[in-house]
């Protein structure tokens, strides 16, 4: 059970949100007299940054809607205690809760190559600090807290050279801050210059939760780590730290206008670095830079009210994935030269979409329902086969899926359960 509001009502109120930030003022109303909140205190506590967060990204006037929930929502009884492991177990089907931390943000999980070879790196913010854990060899370490930050966002986390991993999130200043990782070590550098870094802020006003991307994995020699967030005119604004510099080159804006946390990945052949985002008409965007200069954005079309979950697969083919305004997951291909012609309707009712690439020819997507469910649906070449209902589990945010390569050959799921705890589950290929 999550603190401060009814199970039953989780996906409801992840629905409202979405609704009322993105400006469906029909749905949100429809959600808003039916939602209960049985102690607002704690609620203002919990579940109100994400709403503050959603709202400032549209200019949403968040505190006439706080005096809305704060005279609508009716208060119910005193809830019974959270769940026990054993009242809980029954509807995890398989996954496995890691016990010692009560988890109240999303969870960011990051496939990680030490010298001790792959490693699930996963992150999330406690209360005023940052968590981390890691899986190796079927083995979890012991949580453990480290840094203080006043972060209003989720983190963003890459891996930048053979021996660090970097965490971005976005503190109430409007700065974002920017954190330091052994992998080796598996703790925190509080001396940034030992890491070949010289800034841990990087100064200039932004209002979205920032997405870090890198380019290590296919060029080593050449590392670069780029960071994208929306400007105060919700404009796309981009820096970049490369070894060669030794710095961040500082916000610029790449225009257009948005209403998501912009998205990027890279391609490996030839390596591009492509963008996606929301724009006000909540159709999705893209923008690409080819090592010496952006193109102009392009509209992908659509309907959407989730930003969109992207994947490359093979060197030079992205996957693009979104939910669109009746809740359904929807998908668009690009093959290097190309999009397809139009978005393929992939059905099944969706509140958060995880992509994972295999190999060359195949991807796995993990959702998370309307009912809270985890489900799958692989993609062998051009076909999909059937969503895949064995998947399971009850949660509270979105389910992050991370492929770990052989010897393991399988996906690890990690969420956070009703319960408030995270839960994880191996899945096999």
């Amino acid at each position: 059970m999550r603190n401060g509001i009814h199970p039953a009502r989780i996906s409801e109120f992840r629905q409202y949100v979405l609704a009322r930030a993105h400006g469906f003022d029909d749905i949100a109303a429809v959600k808003e007299s039916t939602i209960v909140i049985p102690n607002f205190d704690r609620f203002c506590t919990t579940e109100l940054p994400e709403l503050v967060r959603r709202c400032a990204l549209t200019n949403v006037d968040v505190g006439a809607i706080i005096e809305r929930l704060a005279t609508r929502w009716k208060a119910i009884p005193a809830l019974r205690p959270p769940p026990t492991l054993n009242e809980t177990a029954p509807v995890m089907h398989g996954w496995q809760r890691l016990d010692g931390k009560i988890v109240t943000s999303p969870i960011t999980a990051i496939v990680t190559n030490t010298v001790y070879g792959f490693a699930v790196d996963i992150f999330f913010r406690d209360a005023s600090k940052l968590c981390h854990n890691r899986w190796r060899a079927g083995t979890w370490m012991e949580w453990k807290s480290f840094l203080e930050v006043k972060a209003v966002s989720q983190q963003s986390v890459v891996q930048y050279s053979p021996n660090s991993a970097s965490i971005y999130a976005l503190e109430a200043n409007g700065n974002c801050r920017e954190m330091y990782f052994d992998l080796n070590g598996g703790a925190w550098v509080e001396d940034t210059n030992s890491a070949g870094r010289l800034d841990q802020y990087l100064d200039g006003t932004v209002i979205s939760a920032p997405t870090a991307t890198s380019n290590f994995s296919h060029n080593p020699s050449a590392a670069r780590t780029d960071l994208f967030a929306l400007g105060i005119h919700n404009e796309c604004m981009h820096s970049c730290f490369t070894k060669d510099t030794g710095r961040w080159s500082g916000w610029k804006s790449l225009d257009g206008l948005m209403i998501s946390q912009p998205v990027a990945v890279w391609t490996k052949e030839p390596q591009q670095l492509h963008l996606f985002g929301l724009n006000p008409d909540h159709n999705i965007c893209h923008k690409s830079w080819d090592g010496n200069s952006w193109t102009a954005w392009e509209n992908l079309g659509g309907r959407f009210i989730s930003k969109p979950t992207v994947v490359a697969q093979a060197s030079n083919r992205l996957h693009v994935f979104a939910v669109c305004t009746e809740r359904s997951t929807w998908h668009r291909w690009w093959d290097g030269h190309s999009w397809n012609n139009s978005w393929e309707h992939l059905s099944e009712k969706t509140v958060s979409i995880q992509s994972v690439c295999i190999d060359d020819q195949r991807l796995d997507i993990f959702v998370v329902g309307t009912d809270s469910v985890c489900r799958r649906r692989r993609r062998n070449g051009g076909s999909w086969a059937e969503w895949e209902h064995n998947i399971s589990g009850l949660f509270a945010s979105e389910v992050s899926a991370t492929y770990i390569p052989p010897p393991y050959n399988q996906i690890l799921l990690v969420g956070v359960g009703t319960d408030s705890f995270c839960w994880y589950k191996l899945v096999g290929l």
